[in-house]
């Protein structure tokens, strides 16, 4: 099986040299991988970077007349000599088996889309554990809605799909209008034409984690804001149920400020529910993932989570500019 690497790039100096080796070094058959990275009209020395970096299973695209990750993707995949595409982020670590382990699952699954696990390393501070514990937490949702064939979530630091299935569901095109969702809005594309598998692996794709809790917020936001487009039930009604919960737990807890303490302990034991629902079910996932430590920090991280999802959820609603990566994005 021969797989086509497309990474789109964007003012990543700091991490795409590493990423390039790690597909080039990947333990798969070197003459079964090509690498094609799209730069998104990066202002840092990341076109300069690529230019350095020499072999023959390299192609480098820059964008001219269109921008952002999907217009990248796509020419990155108009040029794939290979029909079966490999897609993953440009601040990303790949385990060195990341392409064996997708053949294997396109051969044992006969599957037109795999998706697999994107974590982000435990680290000893809040921020850091947040969002460990939060990538570990959508993994286990993704699989389960994915072997359940209830809902289909994706991750498009980790994902593989046909080529010629990708040009007959025409690609990004329905979903141009949204910045983000490239992920989401493909799979959910790929469920009306064949078998999606899950790619269950210890050896997770690792993605950088957002430095500041602002540039969280941000990047939260843009993912939130095409929430509502999804055209699949099942995401809709997963996605809704999650944030319902989270803010009634946070709306008990305010108004109890208000109309008396019945209501703070209403809210308190929805909390303690939610605590011992997630303490069971990330303590396994951490273990398996090796980021155990990062629930040290779980009960302020389990606190922060509820405030942080009912705002996020309200400011979807209403925000519709954001910067990414140094642009105005609508």
């Amino acid at each position: 099986m021969n797989f086509s690497v497309v990474i789109a790039a964007r003012n990543e100096e700091a991490n795409i040299e590493q990423v390039v080796k790690q597909v080039l070094q990947q333990s798969y058959p070197p003459d079964q991988i090509e690498l094609i990275v799209v730069n998104d009209h990066s202002t840092d020395r990341t076109s300069r970077i690529l230019a350095n970096i020499h072999d023959p299973r390299i192609k480098k695209i820059d964008l001219k007349d269109s921008f952002g990750k999907k217009a990248a993707l796509s020419a990155g995949i108009a040029e794939a000599k290979f029909n079966h595409i490999a897609v993953t982020d440009a601040d990303c670590a790949l385990p060195s088996n990341w392409l064996s382990n997708l053949a294997k699952s396109f051969d044992n699954t006969a599957a037109i889309f795999i998706t697999g696990p994107v974590i982000i390393s435990a680290w000893t501070n809040l921020l850091y554990a947040f969002q460990s514990l939060d990538t570990v937490g959508t993994c286990a949702v993704t699989q389960s809605g994915i072997n359940s064939n209830r809902w289909y979530m994706a991750n498009g630091a980790n994902m593989a799909f046909s080529k010629s299935v990708f040009n007959e569901v025409s690609g990004f095109e329905a979903s141009n209008k949204w910045a983000s969702g490239d992920d989401m809005f493909l799979i959910d594309k790929f469920s009306e034409k064949g078998i999606i598998a899950y790619l269950k692996t210890k050896d997770a794709v690792i993605t950088g984690a957002e430095r500041s809790w602002k540039g969280l917020f941000n990047q939260r936001i843009r993912w939130a804001t095409k929430n509502r487009s999804y055209n699949h039930k099942g995401v809709r009604n997963t996605l809704s149920l999650v944030f319902i919960f989270n803010a009634l737990v946070f709306a008990m807890l305010f108004s109890s400020i208000f109309l008396g303490i019945k209501y703070f302990f209403l809210g308190l034991a929805l909390l303690i529910l939610k605590w011992v629902i997630d303490v069971y079910f990330l303590s396994k996932l951490t273990r398996y993932f090796g980021t155990k430590s990062s629930m040290i920090y779980f009960p302020l991280a389990s606190i922060t989570y509820v405030l942080y999802l009912a705002v996020i959820g309200v400011f979807s609603l209403f925000k519709r500019n954001y910067v990414w990566k140094g642009r105005s994005v609508q």
